[in-house]
Formats: structure tokens, C-alpha cells, sequence
């Protein structure tokens, strides 16, 4: 009986043993390891890129960035480099086209933080904003946003300009003026209607 038991306990530790070892060794669904010393993590309900940082530190330098672009190039507009080096990923095909910055900081340490809107056609596309982390050399801290991939929508009118004159002004409803005024023998009153303006 003590040898059942015995047996029965050492079977439980080596299941348990292998569960905790298989557990701290399963890699992470977040991130997809890329290459340049960049990692990205993946929107795990769109499975689309959505951030990106340097995979080792804290900044990922222009010269590994912004491989193969000169460095004028690169400090004419920093934010814009990474933006057209970075923006296929997350799903843009012509991010110098499709991206219109709209927000520059520029921190007392030289960080600049970059917020760009989607437009399409010059029309904003609601939700579609990438941000990026930047100095004036090109260094990545990073970048982060999600945008609408793969557009194809009308962006002609369907109303005319005179016709939306006419359906904003607002209707004024006819107001009855009382019936019944006040009087002396009277002791009901009745409330004076004010006029809108």
C-alpha cells in the first residue's frame, strides 16, 4: 500500500515537473522578433503590427534604423524617415502619401514625438493614427498606432452643398399663442410663451 502511494505521488511530481518546464520555456505570442534590432508586437485581434521598439535598450540607433539612407536625408525630417522606412509594416502602402503629421513635441532632451493621421484620397480616416518616438538624428524609440489597410471607397459627394443649407437649418415648430388671457375675474394664469431668437 505504501509502495502505491509512493509511486502514485513521484508520477504526480515528474507531471508537474513537466508542465512548469514546458510552461517557462513557450515563447511569447506578443512579439515577433524581427530583423535590424527591431521587435514588433502584434494586435492579437487584428494580427497586424502595431508597435514597434528596438529589440535590445532603450533606442535603436538612425545608422541600424534607417539603414541605407544618407544622413542628410535622415535629419531633414526624422519622424518622415522612419515613417517610410517603418509604415509597410503596419500596413500602408505609400506611407509619404497616405500619413499627414499633425502633432510635433519636441522634449528640453531632444525627443521628438511625431503623431501622423491616415488620409485617404485627402480625407481623414477615423481610428488610423501611427505615432513615432524620435531624436533629431533618426534614433528609433518607437512606433505605435494601427491603421486601415487596403482602402476602395467613394469619396465623391452624394449630397449637394444647397440641399445640406436647407436640412441643417433647424425647424421651428408652431406654438399656439394661449387662447385664454388673463383676466380680473380670473384666478387661473396662464405662463407666457417667450420667444426664440
Amino acid at each position: 500500500m505504501r509502495t502505491k502511494h509512493r509511486i502514485t505521488q513521484s508520477v504526480f511530481f515528474l507531471v508537474l515537473i513537466l508542465i512548469l518546464s514546458i510552461s517557462m520555456f513557450r515563447p511569447s505570442l506578443g512579439f515577433a522578433q524581427g530583423t535590424g534590432g527591431v521587435k514588433r508586437e502584434v494586435n492579437a485581434q487584428t494580427g497586424r503590427v502595431s508597435f514597434l521598439l528596438p529589440e535590445i535598450g532603450f533606442v535603436l540607433p538612425a545608422r541600424e534604423a534607417l539603414n541605407g539612407m544618407s544622413l542628410s536625408e535622415r535629419r531633414v525630417d526624422p519622424a518622415a524617415a522612419l515613417m517610410n522606412r517603418f509604415g509597410v509594416e503596419f500596413g500602408l502602402k505609400d506611407p509619404a502619401r497616405e500619413l499627414v503629421p499633425i502633432q510635433r513635441r519636441e522634449t528640453d532632451d531632444g525627443q521628438i514625438k511625431v503623431r501622423y493621421q491616415q488620409s485617404y484620397k485627402g480625407i481623414p480616416v477615423i481610428g488610423g493614427e501611427l505615432i513615432v518616438h524620435t531624436n533629431g538624428e533618426g534614433d528609433l524609440y518607437s512606433i505605435n498606432g494601427e491603421v486601415a489597410r487596403e482602402l476602395s471607397l467613394p469619396t465623391e459627394a452624394a449630397i449637394q452643398p444647397s440641399s445640406t443649407r436647407m436640412a441643417s437649418r433647424p425647424s421651428r415648430p408652431s406654438c399656439p399663442r394661449p387662447l385664454m388671457r388673463r383676466s380680473k375675474s380670473s384666478t387661473r394664469s396662464w405662463p407666457r410663451l417667450r420667444r426664440s431668437r
